[in-house]
């Protein structure tokens, strides 16, 4: 199927939509057009991210999961 032909299908399918799902295909186009025109990393948040991986890859810093990370936050807000 060419991009025609998918455009004209997609139009058929959006003239049976209800406001309902109207509104949920707006919504996710618009986050979706937020995705693309973020900017990109600078080259020095390029260069964080490179170190933060070697680090955690030699053992110099830990990931943890989310339940570790909770228990963490909870034990330094009681503190």
């Amino acid at each position: 199927m060419n991009a025609a032909e998918r455009r004209k299908k997609l139009h058929t399918y959006i003239a049976d939509l209800n406001d309902k799902e109207i509104n949920a295909m707006l919504t996710l186009l618009e986050s979706e057009s937020a995705y693309e025109t973020k900017k990109e990393f600078t080259q020095k948040e390029k260069e964080e991210i490179r170190q933060r991986e070697a680090n955690r890859v030699s053992g110099k810093s830990k990931t943890y999961s989310l339940t570790e990370a909770k228990k963490l936050f909870r034990l330094k807000k009681k503190a």
